[in-house]
């Protein structure tokens, strides 16, 4: 009897060499964000594909029909306009020609009666005054004494 399955042993691969060393963080190169896509643009440069062309022959066929009947025209009307409804009543008014009871007169004298005579013309200024001191002025007090 043959074995099924046959298993080959084959010697170890050696390891992987080691990775290198990160460098510092100081001198790591700073990580910067990627950069959004390019707004989409909607302009006659997108490509688009071809639509197929279509072709459309003219149609030379032209139906025609006989004309309609002419009717004939209606019988005149009569020349007299048509009577009118009567006219709605006028509207209430309110103003002062309704009639009403006449208020009682009142008489009413002015209590106070002012009289208001014409302005009287300015008064003359006096006249100038002397400006020059007396010739015999008064003495001055004498000095306190200590």
């Amino acid at each position: 009897m043959r074995p099924r399955w046959v298993t080959f042993t084959a010697p170890a691969l050696p390891p992987d060499p080691p990775d290198p060393p990160d460098p510092p963080i100081a001198m790591m190169p700073p990580v910067e964000p990627p950069s959004p896509p390019p707004p989409p643009m909607l302009c006659a440069k997108i490509p688009a594909e071809f639509t197929p062309p279509v072709w459309m022959l003219p149609v030379w066929v032209m139906l025609t029909a006989p004309a309609p009947l002419v009717l004939l025209p209606e019988p005149p009307m009569l020349t007299s306009p048509p009577a009118l409804p009567p006219a709605p009543p006028p509207p209430p008014m309110l103003c002062a020609k309704i009639p009403r009871a006449r208020l009682p007169v009142v008489r009413n004298n002015p209590a106070l009666l002012t009289v208001t005579p014409p302005p009287t013309p300015p008064v003359d200024p006096d006249p100038p005054m002397a400006t020059t001191p007396p010739d015999d002025a008064p003495a001055p007090p004498p000095p306190p004494m200590l």
